[in-house]
């Protein structure tokens, strides 16, 4: 067995880890879970690309994994993000606003109450 072909079952491989994946996506019970996901799908997708790159010779699919990487990492930011501003309407924060009164505000929505 040669270099090339452990490279290309080490791609099958992960390619099955995807397909397997694609499973927890429809299955997964909360959002966290699918982000995970995405997640695995990402290192796999970057993990391919660089032994196909290895196997081919070819520069540029290590710049396509670069590129797919830094993908991934901008979309667990955007999913934490998300995630905290939705975690975040729930909570409420007082703020004195007089002596004796208070200021209800929802941190993450527009939408204000008072309280006398």
């Amino acid at each position: 067995m040669n270099d090339t072909t452990l490279l290309l079952a080490c791609v099958l491989f992960l390619l099955l880890t995807i397909c397997l994946g694609l499973l927890r996506v429809v299955k997964g019970p909360t959002a966290a879970d699918r982000m995970l996901t995405a997640q695995l799908f990402g290192t796999s997708g970057v993990g391919i690309f660089l032994l196909l790159a290895e196997v081919s010779n070819h520069p540029t699919l290590r710049h396509i994994a670069l590129v797919y990487a830094m993908l991934a990492a901008v979309a667990v930011i955007t999913f934490v993000r998300r995630y905290r501003g939705a975690e975040a309407t729930t909570t409420f924060r007082a703020a004195k606003t007089a002596p004796g009164k208070t200021e209800t505000i929802k941190t993450a929505s527009l939408n204000t109450e008072k309280k006398a």
